[in-house]
């Protein structure tokens, strides 16, 4: 999930734009004025690191594949998924995946998630680090995406009264008829009836299964995690429960996900600033083991990301408390003169510094999980 090959910190003088021609900020991604040098440098650096994303990578101890979000064309229509989920999926993961049907155009996509503070460095890495279905499967799939969605629907009984399946044969019948069911009790509803109700019924659960189906394809070729709408993310639990995988590679995000108020209200510039910071990624790295450890149960996990953070906090408040004795005689051994180096002195700021070094490595997870929390909030 993380690759250790990318750019640490904020990139620094890649983001002095004075040398790259000028844009209006409103100017879509697939309309861009000839590149400088600077601006040159960077797009390689982005295809180095979105090129990087395809091969396994060695994560400290772990050893982790590459995922990417899968964003069903239904999901990239809803208002909260372009103004908020957006940014904590491509925080989260190493790239989007977007599904292309129709008149889909990827630099309108982009344009839809940012605003006019995007600078144009960002909104093309953005558009660099999302992918479409069409160019993970290529044309064909999308062409028998759409003959899919124009198939019809089950009918048995004496009148065809009856618009499930009597005996699902597969995981995706089997989503269709309990999505089926819960639409029926959304609506307060026995069974649907009226012709209208039914076809309108049937092409809402059609929609959610078929994009369960579309995220296996994709995640054999790219691994990915589906971000659904509530439809498809009842049916991708239906189809888990008919004897396949429990679906725990999802439980890091929702962890995630649940522990951040909101980031509606932060810039993207913060958010690729994040991404891309040594800090984020063992936050990352931390929910992933804490959710391999809760063996898919959101609640465990939440529970357990609760205990850990409350544990660091104490060991913070223990290390901090004051030894006045120990560091008064610390003080006034390490100021004694020596013909050579004090060794205690010597002592005391290697030993701070070794302090400080594994400060960081012990808690920067849970500075960059306060830090997101701040910004988050209101």
């Amino acid at each position: 999930m993380e690759a250790r090959g990318h750019p640490q910190g904020d990139p620094g003088p890649l983001r002095d734009e004075r040398q790259q021609p000028q844009q209006s900020q409103g100017q879509p991604c697939g309309h861009r004025a000839q590149p400088g040098a600077v601006e040159r440098l960077w797009r390689l650096l982005c295809i180095w690191y979105n090129r990087a994303l395809e091969a396994h990578h060695f994560c400290g101890e772990h050893f982790m594949p590459p995922t990417r979000a899968l964003i069903s064309f239904a999901r990239a229509t809803e208002d909260d998924f372009r103004q908020e989920e957006a940014k904590l999926a491509f925080l989260w993961f190493e790239g989007l995946i977007v599904e292309n049907l129709g008149d889909f155009d990827k630099d309108k996509f982009v344009n839809s998630l940012i605003d006019e503070t995007t600078s144009r460095r960002d909104r093309h890495l953005i558009h660099d680090l999302t992918a479409t279905v069409e160019e993970v499967l290529g044309k064909p799939s999308i062409e028998e995406r759409l003959a899919k969605l124009e198939h019809g629907y089950p009918r048995w009984g004496q009148n065809g009264e009856n618009y499930d399946y009597p005996e699902p044969e597969n995981a995706y019948d089997y989503a269709h008829n309990q999505l089926l069911r819960a639409i029926e009790i959304e609506k307060g509803v026995e069974r649907f009836v009226d012709g209208h109700e039914i076809e309108q019924v049937e092409g809402r659960v059609r929609v959610a299964v078929d994009a369960v189906g579309l995220w296996d394809k994709v995640n054999k070729a790219r691994s990915c995690v589906l971000q659904a709408t509530l439809d498809e993310d009842a049916a991708l639990k239906a189809a888990r429960s008919f004897g396949r995988p429990s679906g725990s590679e999802a439980l890091p995000f929702h962890l995630f996900n649940s522990s951040i108020p909101s980031l509606k209200a932060v810039p993207w510039n913060e958010i690729i600033k994040i991404k891309f910071t040594g800090a984020f990624d063992e936050l990352r790295q931390k929910m992933s083991d804490i959710a391999v450890d809760a063996d898919g149960d959101l609640d465990s996990a939440r529970k357990s990301l609760d205990t850990h953070v409350q544990e660091v906090m104490d060991e913070i408040v223990e290390k901090a408390k004051p030894r006045p004795f120990l560091v008064s005689m610390l003080s006034i051994i390490g100021n004694l003169p020596f013909p050579v180096a004090n060794p205690v002195g010597v002592y005391t700021s290697v030993r701070d510094a070794a302090s400080e070094v594994k400060k960081k490595d012990d808690y920067n997870w849970l500075y960059m999980l306060r830090e997101l929390k701040k910004k988050s909030s209101p």
